[in-house]
Order: structure tokens, then sequence, then C-alpha cells
């Protein structure tokens, strides 16, 4: 079985999330919930499941554990942090680290390309400084 087929349902959730975000700037709390609760079915009826259920409801616990802190600081939207632990219930908690990872570096050197763009690479550069020190 090629390995994305377990994922399929995930990815047409992200897919949905992704439109549903781009047009709202919303998703739908009904959206995370099934798709976490489907990630856990789905590690405990499935055969081919990529995960046990215990790794699913560890996957759900680390993905808000990485992001509940970005939300506190702004960084992070609730239905980010949402969607991020339902996908966390898919695909597991060593997984959703290493997605965490990528995401973050993915999403950094957008923003920094944005800021070049937008002339606002300083007041970027100035803004982080602050937040480094404030956290320190």
């Amino acid at each position: 079985m090629h390995p994305v087929i377990p994922l399929f349902p995930l990815l047409v959730g992200l897919l949905v999330a992704a439109i549903v975000d781009l047009r709202s700037r919303r998703i739908p709390n009904s959206l995370t919930v099934t798709l976490a609760l489907a990630g856990i079915a789905q590690s405990v009826l499935w055969e081919y499941a990529l995960v046990s259920w215990w790794q699913s409801l560890l996957g759900i616990a680390i993905a808000l554990a990485v992001n509940l802190p970005l939300y506190a600081l702004r960084v992070r939207g609730g239905g980010d942090v949402k969607l991020f632990a339902a996908v966390g219930a898919w695909i597991g908690p060593v997984s959703v680290v290493a997605i965490f990872v990528i995401a973050t570096v993915v999403a950094s050197v957008v923003a920094i390309l944005q800021a070049l763009a937008t002339g606002q690479l300083r007041a970027v550069a100035r803004n982080v400084a602050r937040l480094s020190v404030g956290l320190v």
C-alpha cells in the first residue's frame, strides 16, 4: 500500500481548511474536531494506521504543547493550533515535532522574504530583538 493512502482523509481535510482559512481567515472548530476524531478513530480501527491509538493521543498533546506558547505570544492563531493538534492525531508525536520544525523554518523564511519585499526588514528585526530580550 502506498504510504499516502492512509493519510488521504487528512490531506483532504487540510485542503478544505486551507481554502476556508483563505476565504474567511478562520478554521472552523467542526473541521478540526472532525479531523482529530478521525485521526484517533483510524489509529484504533484501521490495520494500516500509521500510529497506534496512544501515539495518536500523544501526537495531539505534543502538537498542543509546542503551539500553545506561540498562541500565547500571538504568533499563531487558535484555529492553527487546533488544526495542528488534529494533524498530530494522524501522524503521532515524532512526526508532529518534525513537521513543526519544518513549518516554523518555512514560515520564518516566508516572513523574511515578505519583510524584504515590503521594505520592513529593519522593523521586523527590531521587533524580533525586543521579543527575544523580553523572553530572556
